[in-house]
């Protein structure tokens, strides 16, 4: 187990979330190579933070979902929590992060390593843990906390990924 990993696994929490978020976010697709243009994509979205109709608190999510028509693909949505579905400004969609339990990961680092995190995540923590992705889920998401700092990119960040045991897990 590497020093990343062994980082990770003590900040490892389970939590569940009981009932459906509803999110109010920008979205945006990507290929791989395009990945680099997400911190523009969350500066376009920082300047309608606190404007956004019904939004509930300043903590904001960065849901990221596979691309069906590319393996290669992803869809990003820069969001926050909203109270209902009210108007919202130009381009902005609705969605709902499902009731389902999470692994949640602290990441310490500016926001540019966030990808070293994840990347840990499915490749060493996912296969050695008794959990597995949930079936279908299809996203996993970033927290950007109340500390979070939108100007250095740095503070309170988690990763949110949505997990169920394994079939063959034994509790002990």
């Amino acid at each position: 187990m590497n020093g990343q990993l062994k980082r990770m696994s003590k900040l490892l929490h389970l939590k569940e979330i009981t009932s459906p978020v509803v999110l109010a976010g920008l979205p945006k697709t990507y290929t791989e190579d395009m990945q680099a243009g997400i911190p523009a994509q969350w500066s376009q979205f920082n300047s309608h933070m606190g404007r956004i109709p019904g939004q509930k608190e300043s903590v904001a999510y960065g849901v990221c979902f596979t691309d069906p028509k590319s393996p290669a693909g992803i869809r990003y949505v820069c969001a926050v929590e909203v109270s209902a579905k009210l108007d919202l400004p130009e381009s902005f969609i609705h969605l709902k992060l499902p009731p389902y339990q999470y692994a949640v990961f602290g990441h310490k680092g500016p926001a540019s390593t966030l990808h070293s995190t994840i990347q840990t995540i499915w490749d060493e923590w996912l296969p050695q843990s008794n959990y597995q992705l949930v079936s279908n889920a299809g996203f996993f998401f970033e927290r950007y906390g109340e500390l979070f700092n939108p100007q250095t990119r740095r503070g309170d960040i988690e990763v949110w990924i949505p997990v169920e045991l394994k079939p063959n897990y034994i509790s002990q």
